[in-house]
């Protein structure tokens, strides 16, 4: 079984931590003198700590098994594509901010549509499905061996003979 695990950008962590502790203090001295109430108070620092914690511990799992390619955005998102729905796999080099405009479960609403699973700019994997859904593109530290890997297991799903060659 392959598996992977990549954490987000750690500078996107401190680029969102830097644009808002600033505006958090504003809207704390705002909402204090503004709204007594301790429990509007608490809502405005509870979304204050959320998206830098999403940042520095979400992060993207990629999970090969037997059948299926598992994937996670943890915490919130998990979904699989199966190797008999795999019609096509490439290796790509992806820019987080100019083709998705950011960090996370991003949508590309461009020809093809794609989902992107987005922890870093660089290499991805994109796989487009036979059921015409969006193509799903993962950033991967070893995008060539993640590649290689949904490679052998689609062949061997579809009964192809797959053995490995010494260097």
């Amino acid at each position: 079984m392959y598996s992977e695990k990549q954490v987000m950008d750690r500078r996107v962590f401190w680029m969102i931590v830097v644009i808002e502790v600033p505006i958090m203090v504003m809207l704390v001295a705002l909402v204090a003198t503004s709204h007594p109430d301790w429990w509007v108070m608490l809502i405005v620092l509870g979304v204050g700590v959320l998206a830098p914690a999403i940042m520095w511990w979400g992060h993207v799992r990629v999970r090969l098994d037997d059948t299926h390619l598992r994937w996670a955005f943890v915490p919130f998102w998990r979904g699989s594509v199966a190797y008999d729905d795999i019609e096509h796999i490439e290796v790509a080099q992806v820019c987080a901010m100019r083709e998705y405009g950011g960090w996370g479960i991003r949508g590309s609403f461009g020809k093809p549509p794609r989902l992107g699973l987005i922890a870093k700019s660089g290499s991805a994997v994109e796989i487009t499905r036979r059921s015409k859904k969006a193509n799903l593109v993962i950033t991967s530290d070893d995008a060539d061996q993640l590649a290689d890997e949904i490679l052998r297991r689609v062949l061997r799903e579809e009964g192809v003979a797959v053995t490995e060659t010494g260097a």
